[in-house]
């Protein structure tokens, strides 16, 4: 029996938040508003924000708990480094110029993996 990856849903406490960060920060476009869930899409990966949240998720240590992390892929790390912390986003893991990787949270702490490399899912 297959099961096949539709969307991803994150649960936020704050859309105003998480909205300034999906479509500023990583420029998605909210493509719907169904109810209280806003739908996204970054690249070709909908994304569901649901603004049901009491608290944020982990601020620890990444790899300290169990965690799903989404990888975003650009070409260039470094620019995307600099863009980020212009931006204030928390970067979590340290990065140094050479590197091929960094994480980052959103506001709610999801995590993400910053990775240099071909934009496509082949290799």
């Amino acid at each position: 029996m297959p099961f096949i990856p539709r969307e991803i849903t994150i649960v936020c406490t704050d859309a105003e938040e998480s909205l300034w960060f999906y479509e500023t920060v990583l420029g998605a476009e909210v493509v719907a508003l169904d109810g209280i869930a806003y739908r996204l899409l970054l690249g070709d990966q909908t994304i569901v924000l649901l603004p049901i949240a009491e608290e944020p998720g982990p601020d620890g240590v990444y790899g300290s708990c169990a965690e799903m992390t989404l990888a975003l892929v650009v070409e260039d790390i470094e620019a995307a480094h600099t863009y980020l912390v212009a931006h204030g986003v928390a970067v979590v893991t340290e990065w140094e110029p050479g590197e091929r990787s960094f994480v980052i949270r959103d506001p709610d702490g999801v995590a993400f993996e910053v990775v240099e490399g071909p934009a496509s899912n082949e290799g």
